[in-house]
Protein backbone atom coordinates (compact mmCIF):
# COMPACT_ATOMS: atom_id res chain seq x y z
CA UNK A 1 0.00 0.00 0.00
CA UNK A 2 1.71 3.38 -1.20
CA UNK A 3 1.76 5.94 1.48
CA UNK A 4 -0.12 8.93 1.12
CA UNK A 5 2.06 11.51 -0.34
CA UNK A 6 -0.05 14.78 0.04
CA UNK A 7 -2.25 14.47 2.94
CA UNK A 8 -3.38 18.29 3.09
CA UNK A 9 -4.94 17.70 -0.65
CA UNK A 10 -7.60 15.64 0.46
CA UNK A 11 -9.85 18.42 1.75
CA UNK A 12 -9.09 21.09 -0.97
CA UNK A 13 -10.24 18.47 -3.33
CA UNK A 14 -13.14 17.76 -1.38
CA UNK A 15 -13.74 21.65 -1.53
CA UNK A 16 -13.83 22.07 -4.70
CA UNK A 17 -15.58 18.70 -5.43
CA UNK A 18 -18.57 20.62 -3.28
CA UNK A 19 -18.25 24.20 -5.27
CA UNK A 20 -18.30 22.73 -8.34
CA UNK A 21 -21.33 20.42 -7.81
CA UNK A 22 -22.55 23.59 -6.46
CA UNK A 23 -22.17 25.23 -9.48
CA UNK A 24 -23.66 22.52 -11.85
CA UNK A 25 -26.65 21.86 -9.98
CA UNK A 26 -27.70 25.81 -9.41
CA UNK A 27 -26.92 26.61 -13.06
CA UNK A 28 -29.67 28.71 -14.78
CA UNK A 29 -28.31 29.94 -17.61
CA UNK A 30 -27.42 26.88 -19.69
CA UNK A 31 -30.40 24.54 -19.17
CA UNK A 32 -32.39 28.06 -19.73
CA UNK A 33 -30.24 28.27 -23.29
CA UNK A 34 -30.12 24.66 -24.53
CA UNK A 35 -33.83 23.01 -23.02
CA UNK A 36 -36.83 24.20 -24.68
CA UNK A 37 -39.91 21.87 -23.68
CA UNK A 38 -40.76 22.89 -20.30
CA UNK A 39 -40.82 18.91 -19.01
CA UNK A 40 -37.06 18.97 -19.16
CA UNK A 41 -36.45 22.17 -17.24
CA UNK A 42 -34.72 21.88 -14.12
CA UNK A 43 -35.34 22.99 -10.65
CA UNK A 44 -33.80 26.00 -10.63
CA UNK A 45 -35.33 27.07 -13.85
CA UNK A 46 -38.79 25.55 -12.65
CA UNK A 47 -38.31 27.93 -9.53
CA UNK A 48 -37.89 30.74 -11.77
CA UNK A 49 -40.76 30.11 -13.69
CA UNK A 50 -43.30 30.07 -10.90
CA UNK A 51 -42.02 33.89 -9.89
CA UNK A 52 -42.94 34.96 -14.29
CA UNK A 53 -46.10 36.88 -14.35
CA UNK A 54 -47.88 34.53 -15.00
CA UNK A 55 -49.13 34.10 -11.98
CA UNK A 56 -51.12 37.20 -10.10
CA UNK A 57 -49.16 35.81 -6.98
CA UNK A 58 -46.51 33.67 -6.78
CA UNK A 59 -46.98 30.01 -5.19
CA UNK A 60 -44.64 30.44 -2.36
CA UNK A 61 -45.42 27.02 -0.84
CA UNK A 62 -44.26 25.46 -4.17
CA UNK A 63 -41.34 28.17 -3.78
CA UNK A 64 -40.46 26.47 -0.36
CA UNK A 65 -40.81 23.24 -1.07
CA UNK A 66 -38.88 23.03 -4.25
CA UNK A 67 -35.91 25.31 -2.37
CA UNK A 68 -35.77 22.22 0.09
CA UNK A 69 -36.02 19.90 -2.47
CA UNK A 70 -33.41 21.68 -3.82
CA UNK A 71 -30.86 22.17 -0.92
CA UNK A 72 -31.10 18.28 -0.44
CA UNK A 73 -28.57 17.11 -2.43
CA UNK A 74 -25.93 19.81 -1.85
CA UNK A 75 -26.36 19.30 2.11
CA UNK A 76 -26.11 15.36 1.72
CA UNK A 77 -23.18 16.08 -0.23
CA UNK A 78 -21.78 18.27 2.73
CA UNK A 79 -22.35 15.84 5.35
CA UNK A 80 -20.65 12.86 3.35
CA UNK A 81 -17.37 15.18 2.30
CA UNK A 82 -17.17 17.04 6.36
CA UNK A 83 -15.11 14.11 7.07
CA UNK A 84 -12.32 15.53 4.76
CA UNK A 85 -12.29 18.77 6.17
CA UNK A 86 -12.36 17.45 9.88
CA UNK A 87 -9.41 15.82 8.28
CA UNK A 88 -7.74 18.48 7.15
CA UNK A 89 -7.68 20.01 10.16
CA UNK A 90 -5.97 17.72 12.30
CA UNK A 91 -3.36 17.40 10.03
CA UNK A 92 -2.04 21.08 9.98
CA UNK A 93 -1.63 20.61 13.99
CA UNK A 94 0.32 18.02 13.54
CA UNK A 95 4.20 18.92 14.02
Amino acid sequence: MAPNRLPLSGPALATVAIFAFIYSWNDLLTPVLYLSSTEKFTLPVGMASLTSSRFRIPPWHLLMVASVLAMLPIVTLFAIAQKRFVEGIVLTGIK
